[in-house]
């Protein structure tokens, strides 16, 4: 089976496209209204969009990984990301700005703001969660001489750990009071932060994104049929795995949102590995440019969110045309402001840094 050049694996890259816009219109509550929509609510924001970070953690390093050595490309690799999350965090000063102003216990606000860039600023925290998961992978390299399948076994186990007790503490809500109420670490526990710190999520998944890469660099990605049959089967038990959590939480649906779903590891490892099976079908072309505007609409569409959000609240309309207003502009303006911004970046380098 001949290896498709790594500048051909262009489904790829339309699927991140496809992801990025998945969660601004999640991030929009386009689908949101549960009383409207029911199962189609479950199944986008908690299904489909869940399954966003986890593809874009491992598809990072994936190309890393089959351009070189990962030990040689990595330590860049994190140094990016960590300077994308410094840079974004200050874009993202007017947004907390306007906050402050509005708060009623600014010093409170002050503070609430500084820890939530130390553990992850919402939405970039998969940039910072993507240099955690970089360093861990590196250390666990050099402390295992690169012996991917257990590094891969270790840390799909801390995933594993952390998707059961997120499970607990969803099913048993005494449990849940008893943690949340223990100290400020179990506060922690219980938070997205936990979720976002890069070691029970970022890690494994950039890990798969280093052993798909080497599958691929070896000739021996799964073929077509197996990639599809793992693909079905892992989106069923996705949405069986989605209801499962809604129906065990009390159909608290708001509660289902905080999961580490066990489903997000097969289905990643199964859609990378059909994407670039499909490659091989498809005629060559440039795809770089996408690749950048997936970066740049899923930096950039929450701060545009938030604004053309205050502006639309303004104008008296039902709840479900308020959030189709904000996904449609919002997505528009992202597209626009990104593309834009790629083109300057021809003429000024400078704004290469945002992306």
């Amino acid at each position: 089976m001949y290896m498709i050049p790594h500048n051909s694996l262009h489904e790829l890259d339309y699927m991140r496209l496809f992801m990025a816009i998945t969660i601004l219109l999640g991030h929009c509550v386009v689908f949101g209204n549960f009383e409207l929509f029911g199962d189609t609510t479950m199944f986008f924001n908690r299904w489909l969009g869940g399954m966003v970070v986890p593809y874009f953690f491992a598809l990072t390093v994936f190309f890393l990984c089959i351009k070189g050595d990962i030990l040689a490309t990595s330590k860049k690799m994190a140094i990016r990301l960590f300077s994308l999350y410094l840079i974004w965090s200050l874009l993202y000063i007017p947004i907390h700005l306007c906050k402050y102003l509005l708060s009623k216990d600014r010093a409170e606000y002050i503070f609430s703001a500084l820890k939530q860039f130390a553990l992850g600023n919402f939405p970039l925290w998969y940039l910072w969660g993507g240099v955690t998961g970089i360093i861990l992978l590196v250390i666990s390299i050099r402390l295992l001489k690169h012996r991917l399948k257990l590094i891969l076994s270790i840390s799909l186990s801390l995933f594993l750990m952390a998707s059961v007790f997120k499970y607990i503490i969803l099913i048993d809500k005494d449990f849940f009071k008893f943690i949340y109420s223990y100290s400020d670490f179990g506060k922690f526990m219980v938070s997205d932060a936990f979720i976002r710190n890069g070691i029970f999520f970022g890690f494994p998944f950039i890990t798969l994104g280093v052993f798909i890469g080497e599958q691929y660099k070896q000739h021996s990605i799964l073929g077509i049929r197996t990639s599809i049959a793992g693909v079905l089967i892992s989106f069923i038990i996705g949405i069986i795995e989605v209801r499962f959590s809604y129906v065990i939480s009390g159909y608290d649906y708001a509660a289902t949102g905080n999961q580490l779903k066990i489903f997000l590891v097969p289905s990643t490892y199964f859609l990378i590995c059909l994407l670039i099976e499909l490659s091989r079908f498809t005629p060559i072309k440039e795809t770089r440019n996408l690749r950048k505007i997936s970066g740049l609409i899923y930096f950039i569409h929450f701060e545009i969110m938030y604004f053309v959000g205050f502006a639309l609240r303004k104008i008296h309309t039902s709840p479900y045309l308020y959030n189709l207003a904000l996904g449609g502009i919002t997505l528009l303006m992202s597209i626009a402001v990104s593309y834009s911004i790629i083109k300057a970046s021809e003429k000024q380098p400078a704004l290469k840094k945002l992306f």
